[in-house]
C-alpha cells in the first residue's frame, strides 16, 4: 500500500510539472491536485519563473487553515 501511495503522490507531481498554470488557486495563492486512489492533496505554490513550492501533502479531511502556517 506504501509503494502505491508514493506512485500515487509522484503521478500528481508529475500533473504540476505538465501543467503549471492549469489549476486556479484553492487556498489564498494555494493550487491543489488531488491523488488517485487516496483522499490525500498535494498543495502547491507558484514562484518566480517555473518554480514550484511544494507546501503539503495533506489528508483531504484536514482544515485548509492549517495550510497557513506552512506557507509563510
Amino acid at each position: 500500500m506504501g509503494k502505491e501511495f508514493i506512485r500515487s503522490v509522484d503521478a500528481a507531481f508529475a500533473f504540476i510539472e505538465r501543467n503549471l498554470n492549469l489549476l486556479s488557486p484553492v487556498y489564498r495563492h494555494l493550487r491543489r491536485v488531488l491523488t488517485k486512489k487516496f483522499p490525500y492533496a498535494v498543495y502547491y505554490e507558484l514562484c518566480a519563473g517555473q518554480v514550484v513550492r511544494i507546501v503539503a501533502i495533506m489528508h483531504t479531511a484536514m482544515d485548509n487553515a492549517r495550510l497557513d502556517e506552512r506557507s509563510n
